[in-house]
């Protein structure tokens, strides 16, 4: 094993030979490259072929499905055209009679005469199963008249003459309908009957039978799976052969009625030869790529070993590359927690006087113990995290890593460590959070001056009071008498009152002094556990009067249980006068007059810490509420504000661990810390 802090592996130019491996890898990717065109050929050529062996079945079969459309046309046109030509003599015997009322047409179409012609009309047509005279009645129609030789129920006259009960223009059939007594499917071809005034008086009906034409188109039917059908205008089905319609489908219009067929050839009939022809070309396709394949592995078998040799080299010429980047820190840790490898960049920060193998065990490295826990094998596969470096004489060093769990050759399971050096970035953002203290400091100070007033009012007052006893004058009552001077008991009574006020306010004032020296203070010390309640109330010790002078009400609901987390406590305290300092300017210009802030804290439901701060004012515009942690953005008008508040306090609730964010609403903002609880061990007690 080569020596801890040095990179092991690192590959050598083959002196002897004079060159590298690498005209095998062009020989594999050449082999490769033309066994993949081969197989991309043979695959093209079979989908041609199928293509248009596809597109010839396709054609063949729409052809097809025209000529029996065509034909199918003629012959329904042909039967249905016998039932217009009766039609047509019920209607022009009808017409004939110069008939002008309902009634008329009930005499005529009972006569003898009509019933024996209508009788001789029929002879022949054995799609006509019934003939009816109707007379309109209203909005209904009333069969008045059936030939009487046929056993046809026509009583549900609202199926007949559906087509009919709105238009009776022209030819119209009607929607199938199954007999009562036959139980046969049987549809209505009706043809209106006028007067001359232009009247509706009725409708004379043909009643056809559905069968007829069924049995016709099973005769022209062209193979299996496949449908004829003849339909109304409106798409509605009069008989058919087969329910379905699948595959190529060809309609064509019936000369001179409101009616077309359907002609569908099916799938299964039209693709048979299709599929035929397409398994033996896959069949062939399939044969021609395996004996590609066979050659291709053939060659690769035979470039095998010098590929492996030319990987090999590659993977640690790069894995050099990247552990010696000027920038970048690498170490592999075994499970025992020994540094077995890393780059110089990380012997030089974090062993910079001992030997790498021990650096994770050096007490200067903090936050170690960490990363020899992972190395152990617990936790998660990946993690990041921080590591400080405080070297005597130096600036503490801030290193961030990713950590990744990995089984390497002659090491075993091992940790991968890689990371970089956030010093500078780091110290800048405790910069840039500081110089935000201080900002939010000096908007505060017209309250601080007003928290001072009152203590310092106080202590003049009581001084006052106590120097007009020392030195009495001459008071004149309402009356005219003198007022009685103080005992001496009675003045050390009263001195030593306005004394304990004095030392009272005095200790008021001090306390608020001290707060605000503490939160301009930077924190420098590791965090603690407190109550992230006391970092609230600390917070509303340095804006709630303030608060409170611009007509804002805090209502707190923050329990009665303590709520511990581990975080640097004036840092927290930033974050919460940042969310109440939006809070108020929020509402100074709100023109309601109840203007509030809830500020809600405790515990969720996986037992983490919560604190919610929400005003009652306009709210984040949907249209900023995406940026509203960005640096240097601020939704105020200019000169109102910096853009560092949210943002910083974004970071510093992101460093404890935790998120800060604003919650979806439609009425003012809502602003929520979620924390991790503080661990058991680390809690006061």
């Amino acid at each position: 094993m080569a020596q801890s802090g040095q990179l092991v592996g690192k590959p050598t130019t083959n002196s002897a030979a004079g060159v590298e491996p690498f005209g095998w890898r062009a020989g594999t990717q050449r082999a490769t490259i033309l066994s993949s065109l081969v197989v991309i050929l043979i695959w093209l050529a079979a989908g041609g072929l199928i293509w248009q062996n596809h597109r010839n079945t396709v054609a063949a079969g729409m052809a097809t499905a025209d000529n029996v459309s065509l034909m199918t046309a003629a012959y329904a046109h042909q039967s249905l055209n016998s039932a217009t030509l009766v039609l047509a003599g019920m209607h022009d015997w009808i017409a004939a009679q110069d008939i002008r009322s309902q009634s008329q047409l009930r005499q005529v179409a009972n006569e003898r005469r009509f019933i024996d012609a209508l009788r001789g009309w029929r002879i022949g047509l054995p799609q006509i199963v019934n003939a009816a005279v109707a007379v309109r009645d209203g909005a209904a129609f009333d069969v008045i008249f059936e030939t009487p030789s046929l056993a046809i129920e026509l009583a549900d006259r609202s199926a007949l003459l559906a087509s009919n009960s709105s238009d009776l223009a022209g030819l119209s059939f009607s929607v199938p309908f199954q007999d009562r007594s036959s139980k046969r499917w049987m549809f209505c071809l009706s043809r209106p009957i006028t007067a001359r005034s232009g009247e509706s008086l009725g409708a004379v009906i043909v009643v056809l039978d559905a069968e007829f034409f069924s049995g016709l188109f099973r005769q022209i039917s062209v193979g299996e799976n496949s449908s004829i059908s003849l339909f109304r205008s409106d798409g509605t089905v009069l008989a058919t052969n087969n329910g379905s319609e699948s595959g190529i489908v060809s309609r064509r219009q019936v000369e001179g009625l409101p009616a077309f067929v359907s002609v569908a050839i099916g799938e299964a009939a039209l693709l048979a030869n299709w599929w035929t022809i397409s398994y033996v070309i896959v069949a062939s396709a399939v044969f021609l790529t395996l004996l590609t394949l066979l050659a291709a592995v053939r060659t690769k078998r035979l470039t095998a070993d010098a590929e492996e040799i030319r990987r090999l080299t590659s993977e640690r010429r790069l894995l050099s590359t990247i552990l010696e980047t000027p920038h970048s820190l690498a170490a592999v840790v075994n499970r025992r927690g020994d540094v077995v490898h890393c780059n110089e960049r990380f012997r030089k920060l974090l062993a910079p006087n001992i030997e790498p193998v021990g650096a994770l065990r050096d007490p200067a490295v903090r936050g170690a113990e960490a990363v020899l826990s992972f190395a152990a094998g617990s936790g998660e596969p990946a993690a990041e995290l921080d590591l400080q470096v405080a070297q005597p004489g130096e600036q503490t060093a801030i290193l961030r890593f990713s950590l990744a769990r990995q089984s390497l050759p002659d090491l075993g399971e091992c940790a991968i460590l890689i990371g970089h050096d956030e010093t500078i970035r780091r110290r800048a953002e405790q910069a840039m959070a500081q110089s935000a203290k201080l900002v939010t400091l000096g908007e505060m100070t017209s309250g601080m001056a007003h928290e001072l007033s009152q203590p310092l009012n106080v202590i003049r007052m009581a001084a006052q009071n106590a120097l007009a006893e020392l030195e009495p004058t001459e008071i004149v009552a309402t009356e005219g008498t003198r007022a009685s001077v103080m005992s001496d008991a009675a003045f050390r009574t009263f001195a030593a009152s306005k004394f304990n006020r004095v030392v009272a306010q005095v200790d008021r004032a001090a306390a608020i002094i001290s707060k605000m020296r503490i939160f301009g203070r930077a924190p420098k010390d590791a965090p603690t556990t407190f109550d992230l309640r006391d970092a609230y109330r600390g917070a509303v010790d340095l804006l709630g009067q303030q608060i409170r002078s611009r007509g804002i009400v805090i209502r707190e609901a923050l329990g009665a249980e303590p709520l511990p987390v581990l975080a640097h406590q004036s840092s927290l305290e930033q974050v919460i006068v940042n969310l109440l300092m939006n809070g108020r300017d929020a509402l100074s210009d709100a023109k309601q007059s109840d203007k509030v802030i809830d500020v809600t804290a405790d515990r969720s439901s996986e037992g983490r810490v919560v604190l919610r701060v929400a005003d009652n004012g306009p709210g984040v515009p949907a249209a900023v509420r995406e940026r509203i942690f960005e640096p240097f953005f601020t939704s105020k008008s200019t000169g109102q504000g910096t853009g560092l508040g949210l943002a910083l306090a974004f970071g510093i609730v992101r460093d404890a661990g935790g998120t800060l964010s604003l919650l979806p609403g439609t009425t003012g903002a809502v602003f929520q810390i979620d924390l991790p609880a503080a661990p058991a061990a680390s809690r006061r007690v």
